[in-house]
């Protein structure tokens, strides 16, 4: 009422930054696969590396896909084109989307257990804040590349650096996460 009183027009938007999302978790799993910000620094610092930053592969790969909405499932689509297996939980979809995807079913656990990328695009509710924790982080592959383009309270951002301390693997757990909101 009172934005209406003054003129301002209030709108919401909720497909307004799907595309945005999509690219940007795109971006973070290249980034985080081909290490490139490390190389980048490493150029910058007048080194030339190439062995140290070569990465890995998608192809045959993993990817958990946790919450599997209007940017999951466009993130699903583009992880396959990379020729990745792609996996999904989402309570909310119902199971004939999933096939129609291509993106097999799987609860939580699953997800975390096979999951060689786990990939979180959930809204903040009572349900998801903290759904990622130490628990769920300790049945991770080792290895395994977390991105969290969702908000950041689904994720224990504390939980997830202790473990990353705790890896010996050589591929150490990554994140990325938008602020808490």
């Amino acid at each position: 009422e009172e934005c209406d009183s003054t003129g301002i027009v209030v709108v919401n938007t909720p497909t307004s930054n799907t595309l945005a999302a999509t690219e940007h978790t795109c971006a973070m799993i290249m980034a985080i696969t081909r290490h490139i910000p490390q190389a980048h620094n490493s150029l910058m610092a007048g080194n030339w590396d190439r062995k140290t930053f070569t990465g890995i592969q998608l192809q045959n790969k993993t990817i958990g896909i946790i919450g599997v909405g209007r940017i999951g499932s466009r993130i699903a689509k583009r992880m396959q084109a990379m020729e990745m297996k792609t996996i999904g939980y989402d309570p909310y979809i119902p199971e004939e989307r999933f096939k129609q995807l291509g993106v097999e079913q799987v609860d939580l656990d699953t997800l975390l257990k096979r999951s060689d990328y786990i990939t979180m695009h959930t809204p903040l509710t009572k349900e998801t804040r903290g759904l990622i924790g130490k628990e769920e982080i300790a049945k991770m592959k080792d290895g395994v590349r977390v991105i969290n383009v969702s908000r950041g309270a689904v994720l224990d951002i504390y939980a997830l650096a202790e473990a990353s301390r705790a890896a010996t693997s050589p591929a150490p757990l990554s994140t990325s996460s938008r602020q808490n909101r």
